[in-house]
């Protein structure tokens, strides 16, 4: 029988254990020198993430112990579960970086006391501690209301760059008082504050007369477009808004203070 095939194009050959690719998705961005600033960056990074498991988990406990009040020796805990994997996965991480200190080799929770980190992050500290969440852990933290502040604060950050980009390139702009009505909305959730009064009041004065302008300019079947001078004014208050969310003024970013206070202090 003839083999019209022929010979393989190639063999196939055994596994060579020094093309191992190693995975490194958990390892940190700096290289292997760091600094002593490097390290409180990344060890605050950390914390941040477990604190937020510790403060969910401990949260999840609570209403799931208020359901089973009187099934006692029914409990199911698969609520942990994913809890356990991260926050074990995360102390492994902090416990590695801490021995890359440049100066010293403190513990982890030496290090955590030392550069003040055990205080704004109360409840990761307590699990770090060996205590279980499950426990008396902390109610409240300085950084509690870190991540929510500053999603508001990017999120007018965002609508300000967008409106400023629709105003100049968009023909149709049928959708600039509801991006307008949003902006007002996000500046009202960082509170009554004199810093932002100027902003809302702008904001306040000037919006009927803006929807009024791209009704009209929108009756019938053509499309609505913004007058040139509630454009101008549109441009100039979004450049005005992104400079004062920039500067980070304590008025209305309190919330933000404990973490701007501890990265002045690494430096």
């Amino acid at each position: 029988m003839v083999d019209i095939l022929g010979p393989p194009i190639a063999f196939s050959c055994s596994y060579d254990p020094s093309y191992k690719v190693e995975i490194c998705l958990h390892e940190q961005l700096w290289g292997k020198s760091m600094t002593l600033s490097d390290l409180a960056i990344e060890t605050m990074t950390i914390m941040s993430q477990l604190e937020v498991l510790c403060e969910a988990e401990s949260s999840e406990v609570k209403r799931f112990n208020f359901k089973v009040l009187h099934q006692a020796g029914h409990q199911r805990q698969s609520y942990s579960n994913t809890f356990d994997t991260q926050a074990s996965l995360l102390q492994d991480r902090l416990t590695r970086l801490v021995k890359k200190h440049p100066e010293a080799r403190p513990s982890l929770q030496e290090y955590l006391e030392e550069t003040g980190l055990a205080t704004l992050y109360p409840r990761a500290t307590h699990y770090i501690s060996g205590v279980p969440v499950q426990g008396q852990a902390p109610k409240k933290g300085p950084m509690d209301g870190y991540l929510a502040h500053l999603a508001v604060v990017n999120q007018v950050n965002v609508l300000c760059k967008q409106l400023h980009h629709d105003v100049q390139k968009l023909n149709n702009h049928k959708y600039l008082a509801h991006q307008v009505a949003l902006l007002y909305q996000s500046l009202n959730q960082l509170g009554n504050v004199k810093a932002l009064l100027s902003y809302r009041n702008n904001i306040e004065g000037m919006f009927k007369k803006m929807k009024a302008a791209l009704e009209l300019t929108g009756e019938g079947d053509s499309v609505p477009h913004l007058p040139d001078e509630y454009k101008t004014w549109l441009l100039d208050l979004t450049v005005s808004l992104r400079e004062a969310m920039s500067s980070f003024n304590p008025s209305f970013n309190q919330p933000l203070l404990p973490a701007i206070s501890f990265l002045q202090q690494t430096h």
